[in-house]
């Protein structure tokens, strides 16, 4: 969410991040890793794939995104912060994926 007294131009930012990411999460969710290319979320978010580019410096930059609004979303566990927890962690992170399969 913008903060008080952000401008214009950085509220537009934010609220074109969102539609960008958003629709990848909504392509994603509907269609697969597949779905999700820099022209499909262009059209379904109407405006130019030059725009999605303009956003992200790199497809992974744009992935990264992605994933953190799914892991938003499904409201994913925190990932680990050390190598002992990470093999808690996978139970877990599963059992979201389930409970959110739609």
């Amino acid at each position: 969410m913008s903060t008080p007294g952000a401008s214009l131009t950085d509220r537009h930012t934010d609220a074109t991040l969102k539609l960008i990411v958003g629709t990848a999460a909504d392509l994603l969710e509907r269609g697969g890793v597949d779905e999700v290319t820099a022209r499909a979320v262009a059209k379904a978010a109407g405006m130019s794939e030059r725009t999605v580019f303009r956003y992200f410096a790199s497809r992974d930059a744009f992935l990264d995104a992605v994933a953190a609004e799914v892991a938003r979303r499904i409201d994913a566990p925190s990932p680990p912060a050390s190598l002992e927890a990470l093999r808690d962690f996978a139970d877990p992170l599963y059992r979201r994926f389930e409970e959110k399969a739609d």
